[in-house]
């Protein structure tokens, strides 16, 4: 690019991205175009050229200086949502900025294109060309994403959302005249289940530490064996795996990249996979076979709060319902049941008790 005479200004990969499209579409307009191409044709073949020679994952809103009426928007690995207004359009990188905006959302695949103007939206595939996309309604309250004026951050605001958060984790999900849980999107039915004789619990970060937990309940409630592997070091690896493990992909967002890329290669390699995850219609969520929803809401502190607690009672949800298809007994179960039941309460009481101590 330097040397057909392209300069830099400065050291950030974006401009090299930037510098390749308008290459390309100097290239285009540089040969003789049909008089009946769509309305911006060459912008999305010069952004299709371009991202055709990228490496590694991307995810990218084009903007054009002659052309201000039209977005292009491009996808691999990274998360990219088009939020469908009223004669307007948004992008995004996750649904939950676009609640108060807009409730019907187009969630973009790998290796996909939106050609994106007030009034329409086109969705092309790289190799496939035009692809039809699904508008999603968006379920998140508004008020989810707003800071009251009651609390200081985001953080200590979802501190205080644990109880409910928590309720909405277990809300149907606990039946006390079986003893058990109940799941409704594991895809598996529970005389597969029984035949699990190992789980493999992967994820990242806080979620990571959330297995970690996870692989104490499974083995004391259901007496299987566990082992929780960080994604990062399972995508790279090849452990010995017999076709009788299942993996639970734990993830907040769903778009953890090296939990996503764990997921696909186990996913490769034969193995059922389940998603414990936060964020509805997301890649982790969409490409595993089922899985579970944590209902926590969107959490916007960067350090993990209400979505970890969530993901530890849903754990103990899934040990408990793994225990309860083997050999733990009636009243184990319901015990279990009721400690959870009472755990909301005891969040509460513990967060009554914030003033004291911030005076102390």
């Amino acid at each position: 690019l330097i040397s057909r005479g392209y300069d830099f200004v400065s050291a950030t990969d974006t401009e090299v991205v930037s510098h390749l499209i308008a290459y390309h579409l100097d290239r285009l307009r540089s040969v003789e175009r049909p008089d009946d191409e769509p309305p911006h044709e060459i912008l999305l073949e010069a952004v299709q050229a371009a991202v055709a020679e990228l490496r590694g994952t991307y995810g990218l809103v084009v903007l054009f200086r002659d052309y201000p009426d039209v977005m292009i928007a491009a996808r691999l690995g990274s998360p990219l949502v088009v939020g469908v207004g009223d004669k307007e359009h948004f992008v995004a990188s996750d649904a939950s900025p676009l609640a108060g905006y807009t409730d019907r959302i187009v969630y973009l695949a790998d290796h996909q294109l939106a050609v994106i103007t007030a009034e329409q939206l086109r969705v092309r595939h790289r190799d496939r060309g035009h692809v039809k996309h699904d508008v999603r309604v968006l379920d998140i309250d508004s008020n989810a994403v707003t800071l009251d004026a009651q609390y200081d951050h985001f953080m200590l605001k979802e501190i205080f959302e644990q109880p409910q958060s928590l309720r909405d984790a277990m809300r149907g999900r606990l039946c006390k005249d079986n003893a058990t849980a109940i799941f409704g999107g594991l895809s598996l039915s529970p005389q597969q289940l029984r035949r699990v004789n190992r789980v493999l619990l992967t994820a990242c970060g806080t979620s990571w530490h959330a297995a970690l937990v996870g692989e104490y309940l499974i083995e004391e409630f259901a007496r299987l064996p566990v082992e929780v592997e960080y994604a990062s070091e399972l995508r790279y690896r090849n452990p010995p795996v017999d076709h009788d493990t299942i993996l639970f992909s734990i993830t907040q967002s769903g778009e953890t990249a090296d939990t996503l890329a764990a997921q696909r290669e186990m996913k490769r390699k034969g193995h059922p996979t389940l998603a414990i995850c936060n964020v509805v219609g997301s890649t982790i969520a969409q490409e595993a076979d089922g899985g579970v929803y944590l209902h926590a809401g969107p959490e916007i502190g960067v350090a993990s709060t209400k979505a970890y607690t969530s993901q530890l009672a849903v754990l103990t949800m899934l040990a408990l319902y793994f225990g309860r298809l083997r050999h733990l007994s009636y009243g184990a179960g319901r015990r279990i049941i009721q400690a959870l039941e009472e755990l909301p309460n005891r969040v509460e009481e513990a967060l009554d008790s914030y003033d004291e101590v911030k005076r102390v």
